[in-house]
């Protein structure tokens, strides 16, 4: 799966991007098995880089995201303990972000998204 991102990181790493999540997200997502901090860390994740991207369509799916981590979380999708090549990813973005490396955010950011994919698609573990 391709994510069409790549003009959304662009504008979010000239922007400056989301650093207030960056504390948050490794914290919660060092914490294994609470999946209920780790999974507000990625929601706030998320919804900040999208909201960051300057695209009005892609920041109007924040809720939709949202709900999706909340539900693969509440249906058994999520892995007990958080996957850390996913911690990774996620951190690899927030650094790509800060460091105003589009192309970077949207390579890590794809490779997220098709993690999250298989994991679906795999029923969780």
């Amino acid at each position: 799966m391709k994510w069409p991102g790549r003009p959304a990181t662009r504008r979010a790493t000239t922007s400056g991007g989301p650093s207030r999540w960056t504390k948050t997200w490794l914290g919660a997502a060092s914490r294994a098995g609470d999946l209920q901090p780790y999974l507000e860390a990625d929601i706030l994740f998320h919804r900040t880089l999208l909201e960051a991207s300057g695209n009005e369509m892609l920041a109007a799916l924040a809720d939709v995201v949202a709900e999706v981590l909340s539900g693969r979380t509440l249906h058994g999708l999520m892995p007990a303990t958080p996957e850390p090549g996913a911690i990774r990813l996620h951190a690899d973005v927030a650094q790509a972000v800060q460091a105003r490396d589009a192309d970077a955010a949207h390579r890590a950011m794809s490779e997220i998204i098709t993690e999250a994919t298989g994991a679906m698609l795999a029923g969780g573990s």
